[in-house]
């Protein structure tokens, strides 16, 4: 008896869990359908390579792109959002995504409060890309951008967006044929459109390195990266001069590539974790450091705890919670992938591995001209249909 109602119970869990609609549609027309499933404890798998940035008006992080070599299914297309307020990730599928990639770079118009990315390597077969695209968080869409004139392919680079001018900046990265670039590329959002500077004074050609932008200044921080050798060149970039400036703070941290930094708004520094220096056992740094661009000193952070040694992360800071988040990356001489998600608080000091609930939205844009079949799995919260109005004849 007690086995059999096991069984039922569990038929009844399979059933709830997985609920199958299948709906013949006449129409002509256009459907937008939202459905919205619930699924606790559920966070971004682990991955490397990836973006994040950080929807100041909306108070949530966003994720794309990354790899996980372990696995056969390897197409991480999908956004993942944190919300700072509810502490849970949404999932979000949309058909107009761009490729699944690594090595791209996102940033944040704090103007529009949209986000826009620029390149990196398509994970498919590992073709680098220069296309532009425009993630807008209200309708959770993507939309590609088409300038005219626009930096040549490339993964690995670095860029930030500075609010004074409303444009990007961008430096460096791996090129066609594993070329590296010094390049400087300016878009403007105006006239959407690039165009390259060639100041005298600049970083030597690189990859892997970070680039900031310090709302206190008004100019670019730029740290490490790697060309013949590892760098822990400290430079700033000034816009309003095109102009590159090397610093020479006192002390620097040790050699890196693939580190990530953010800048906090409220300390008015930087913080920086992780990399690779090639000389570690493993092949990964776990020290923490923060930079004050106004006095030109690094500080190694001493922390109780903190992420794991890794490389190939994503890190925001968050001005909602005002803390730093970081997720995944690649540790262990390149043969284990990360999929934790960590706060940094820079009031006491310390790294906290956090975990939360999450919710799974995908959008599917149906055109039919005479009728439809859509198959939909999933705990089904909420299905909205919207029609598109028909043009009077």
């Amino acid at each position: 008896m007690e086995k059999r109602t096991l069984i039922q119970k569990n038929i009844a869990k399979k059933i709830t869990s997985r609920i199958f609609i299948l709906s013949l549609i006449a129409f002509t027309g256009f459907f937008q359908i939202q459905l919205t499933t619930a699924i606790a404890n559920k966070t971004p798998s682990p991955r490397y390579g990836h973006e994040m940035v950080y929807d100041e008006k909306n108070n949530q992080t966003i994720i794309f792109g990354g790899e996980d070599p372990s696995k056969i299914v390897n197409d991480f297309k999908d956004i993942w959002i944190y919300s700072s307020q509810l502490q849970t990730w949404t999932k979000i599928s949309s058909p107009n995504s761009p490729v699944a990639r690594i090595g791209h770079k996102m940033v944040y118009n704090t103007i529009s409060g949209k986000i826009i990315l620029f390149g990196g390597m398509e994970t498919a077969d590992y073709t680098r890309l220069n296309d532009m695209w425009i993630f807008d968080p209200e309708n959770k869409e993507w939309s590609e951008l088409n300038p005219l004139l626009s930096p040549t392919i490339r993964s690995d680079h670095a860029m930030y967006f500075d609010p004074i001018f409303n444009t990007i900046v961008l430096f460096g990265g791996y090129k066609a044929n594993d070329m590296l670039s010094s390049e400087t590329w300016i878009y403007n959002f105006t006239t959407n459109n690039w165009y390259q500077i060639n100041p005298l004074t600049k970083p030597t050609e690189r990859y892997g390195h970070t680039f900031v932008y310090d709302k206190n200044l008004g100019v670019g921080v730029f740290f490490g990266g790697r060309y013949i050798d590892l760098m822990a060149e400290t430079w700033f970039f000034n816009l309003s001069s095109s102009s590159w400036t090397k610093k020479t703070p006192s002390i620097n941290p040790i050699k890196r590539y693939w580190s990530d930094m953010v800048y906090n708004s409220y300390e008015q520094n930087f913080i920086m974790f992780g990399g690779d220096n090639e000389q570690s056992p493993i092949r990964a740094l776990g020290d923490t450091w923060t930079f004050s661009s106004s006095t030109l000193q690094w500080t190694s952070i001493q922390t109780s705890a903190s992420p794991p040694p890794r490389n190939n992360h994503a890190m925001v800071f968050d001005s909602y919670l005002n803390k730093t988040l970081l997720f995944g990356g690649f540790g262990e001489d390149y043969s284990k992938v990360y999929g934790d998600f960590w706060m940094y608080d820079s009031e006491t000091l310390n790294w906290n591995q956090i975990s939360s609930s999450s919710i799974s939205s995908t959008w599917i844009i149906i055109i039919g001209t005479g009728g439809g079949i859509v198959l939909i799995s999933g705990v089904i919260i909420a299905i909205v249909f919207v029609r598109k109005k028909q043009k009077k004849a």
